[in-house]
């Protein structure tokens, strides 16, 4: 639906530029001041605007119930803070908005298999592994509730995992 789209670990600014059609007020949070602005440069003529900082002071810095749609596609594994990120998130987020999130599967069957090979580890720049249970426990337990996280979203077989979340009200 159209309103504010916030994603946090923005980059350019790439993802969000499918939503640049005059519905969508795109947003960014970005720690890399070059990519950061490239961000702010595209959002700013669609009404909204990337912040260069880290996340939590990022979402620290934004209004509560401020966006009708999140997404950190690629983003959590990198977090420090996953759960203040997720805090942050949940006070952004709108009354029944949403947040899409993407991450490597750590309950995969191939990270089993390929042991220390497995594609999901990079490091030092994944400094976290989430499987089925604690990425909902997480999404549980800043107060969100799990809107779609089917089989087919976290399937043993793929190394990655989707989950949207919701918060109550609206």
């Amino acid at each position: 639906p159209a309103g504010r789209i916030l994603d946090i670990g923005c980059g350019r600014g790439t993802l969000l530029a499918r939503f640049l059609d005059g519905r969508h007020e795109p947003w960014g949070v970005e720690i890399s001041e070059v990519l950061a602005r490239d961000a702010n440069e595209l959002f700013a003529g669609h009404g909204g605007r990337c912040i260069h900082s880290d996340t939590v002071s990022g979402l620290n810095a934004l209004a509560q119930d401020h966006f009708d749609g999140i997404i950190m596609s690629s983003y959590l594994e990198h977090e420090i803070e996953p759960l203040a990120v997720c805090e942050g998130i949940s006070r952004c987020l709108k009354p029944g908005g949403h947040v899409v999130i993407k991450v490597p599967n750590y309950a995969s069957w191939n990270r089993l298999v390929r042991g220390a090979r497995w594609c999901g580890y990079r490091f030092p720049d994944h400094v976290n592994y989430f499987a089925p249970a604690s990425l909902a426990g997480l999404i549980g337990a800043v107060g969100l509730q799990v809107a779609r996280f089917r089989w087919q979203d976290r399937f043993p077989t793929s190394d990655n995992m989707w989950l949207v979340a919701r918060r109550d009200g609206g």
